[in-house]
């Protein structure tokens, strides 16, 4: 990738954080707007856009860091900056027909996801399910950025202890898509990635750090910005050669925010199931 802006398209999302879609000068499209858009069908969006543009309707900047480093902050700022969509452990929530069941086959039986189908409607992509694939991920798109997350292994242990371990070690409690979605990242983060060592502090904290080193072994230093998202937006702009927005830098999805959100989340998705 050069130094010049990936591209001039705008795109983002979220549902409780407003969607918008434009150029850069055209004003926003609010919600309401687009009220019986399908995200997950960007042939609308397409049909707009020259070909040149199109051509960028593929992943630009991959964040390699676990879940709770920040990664929802970094999702809703690199949709500010124009990197959107941006595929997060919530997108999976918001499409239990479409993703989940893309995701359950990767982790439950193994088999190797076709990327550009998973990613066709993105320009990003942060946060578990793909950090377990980042390897996989930077072969594939060469061309993209890459931002690793990252905090001390201490304060992540502490974190991810409080709010994910907790959620997916109620996997059984729940019903319908929440019990899927809740089971396959038990299997996905819980065995897979730590070995279904959760309870022990020592070992999760070791394999953060293998994999903040991992990351930094493997990816050239100019594809790559370790980043701590208290570091706000310089860094983040400077790695992908945006300007540095006037608004503040997006900071969300503290320990508090997470189990509500996740409550909420869990709710929807169970009351789905039965409709």
């Amino acid at each position: 990738m050069d130094d010049q802006p990936v591209s001039n398209l705008s795109i983002g999302t979220g549902r409780r954080y407003g969607i918008f879609l434009g150029r850069e000068g055209a004003s926003k499209v609010s919600k309401n707007e687009l009220l019986g858009f399908d995200f997950r069908d960007f042939s609308q969006i397409k049909r707009g856009l020259t070909p040149a543009e199109r051509n960028f309707m593929s992943l630009d900047v991959i964040g390699t860091g676990f879940g709770r480093t920040g990664t929802n902050s970094l999702k809703l700022a690199l949709e500010q900056l124009g990197f959107g969509l941006c595929h997060h452990m919530f997108e999976v929530f918001e499409s239990p027909d479409y993703l989940l069941p893309i995701w359950m086959k990767a982790v439950h039986g193994g088999v190797t996801p076709d990327w550009d189908e998973i990613f066709e409607n993105y320009r990003s992509t942060v946060d578990w399910p793909t950090a377990f694939y980042w390897k996989e991920l930077v072969d594939h798109y060469p061309h993209a950025k890459v931002v690793h997350t990252t905090r001390s292994p201490k304060s992540w242990v502490k974190s991810a202890t409080n709010t994910i371990f907790v959620s997916m070690s109620e996997r059984n409690e729940k019903k319908g898509a929440a019990r899927d979605l809740s089971t396959m990242a038990w299997e996905l983060i819980v065995m897979q990635t730590f070995d279904g060592r959760i309870d022990d502090f020592d070992y999760v904290a070791d394999i953060f750090r293998k994999h903040d080193e991992a990351v930094k072994a493997y990816v050239s230093p100019d594809r790559l910005l370790v980043y701590e998202v208290s570091e706000g937006w310089e860094p983040l702009c400077r790695h992908l050669s945006v300007p540095v927005p006037e608004e503040a830098f997006p900071r969300t999805n503290t320990t508090d925010e997470y189990k509500v959100e996740r409550k909420i989340r869990q709710a929807e998705l169970e009351a789905k199931s039965v409709e």
